[in-house]
């Protein structure tokens, strides 16, 4: 994306945007819905580096600037949402498929294992019941609830001064940024 970016002499925040989630997000997410509710950092930092590219950044400016000014949600959020349509996925699966009836199987498991543990996310996260839901519409559904979690965590780390008599170094930047947005409306 940067080879590209440079190549072109620069581009629109829209069209680095979406070279990013067409050439880099979904090599990240390649089977984000097994591993997806765990973190990996290092995965936010690639985030992170492209966003610091694009804005002309230098490498330790703060990653909640980066995101509230690129607009982006972090790989956490894709990730989750991996795990949701899969879930949902499986479980609208005819009963006659060796998937459907494994997932079953390991429903009735006690334990820590994956399907226990999405149905733990999805309470522990208040998501809305997706039992009966096609993927689709089970992310149409848990998206917005997900993303507003995501703007609560970025607003929350934008006023976090960490108990610093002056703060922390976005008190500046939090004083005009007030919205979760590239360009706010």
């Amino acid at each position: 994306v940067i080879s590209i970016f440079k190549s072109c002499g620069g581009t629109s925040h829209e069209i680095f945007t979406k070279l990013f989630n067409t050439a880099v997000l979904p090599v990240i997410l390649y089977s984000a819905g097994i591993w997806g509710l765990r973190n990996f950092p290092k995965l936010n930092g690639i985030l992170n580096k492209a966003g610091r590219f694009f804005l002309g950044l230098p490498p330790k400016a703060p990653t909640t600037a980066v995101q509230g000014e690129m607009g982006w949600n972090s790989i956490s959020y894709h990730t989750k949402l991996q795990v949701i349509r899969l879930y949902s996925r499986i479980k609208g699966m005819d009963d006659n498929r060796l998937t459907k009836r494994i997932f079953q199987w390991s429903e009735g498991l006690a334990g820590n294992n994956w399907v226990n543990s999405v149905k733990k996310f999805l309470q522990r996260n208040d998501l809305p019941d997706i039992t009966n839901l096609n993927s689709r519409d089970a992310i149409k559904v848990c998206s917005p609830v997900l993303e507003a979690t995501e703007k609560e965590n970025w607003r929350s780390n934008l006023w976090n001064d960490k108990g610093l008599a002056n703060g922390n170094k976005l008190r500046t930047y939090r004083s005009f940024k007030k919205a979760f947005l590239r360009n706010p409306t």
